[in-house]
């Protein structure tokens, strides 16, 4: 087997450890659009090694919109920002992600007040 191969294995393998955990925290359901189908486990930061909190479970949909961010309308991201006030690492991470790239007022505003939930968790508020 190829190094790569079996390397790729072995990561999938401590994400599926992860599952159940994962799945828990998530109530079995999209974090970001609560969709109950095709939920999988997304990897935040897939050049480092698994953690739940570099974790989210995310639906197709989800999972496509963090894959291409930038390139969804607007409008069709607003649903998003409802997340802003999340206290989980990689939510808020996802977050970030999808409305970074917009120029909306209200997806600023999104981030301003995910910057301050952040902040306020830093500073153990």
């Amino acid at each position: 087997m190829a190094k790569g191969l079996q390397k790729h294995q072995e990561r999938l393998g401590a994400i599926n450890l992860l599952g159940k955990d994962l799945a828990r925290r998530a109530g079995r359901a999209c974090e970001l659009c609560q969709e109950r189908n095709d939920c999988r486990p997304y990897d935040l930061e897939p050049d480092r090694p698994p953690r739940l909190d570099r974790l989210i479970l995310l639906c197709a949909s989800c999972r496509d919109l963090l894959d291409r961010p930038g390139q969804t309308p607007a409008d069709h991201m607003r649903f998003v920002a409802n997340h802003c006030w999340s206290d989980l690492p990689p939510i808020q991470t996802a977050v970030e992600r999808l409305l970074r790239p917009l120029d909306e007022g209200w997806a600023k505003e999104a981030l301003d007040n995910l910057a301050m939930m952040q902040g306020s968790a830093d500073s153990g508020d």
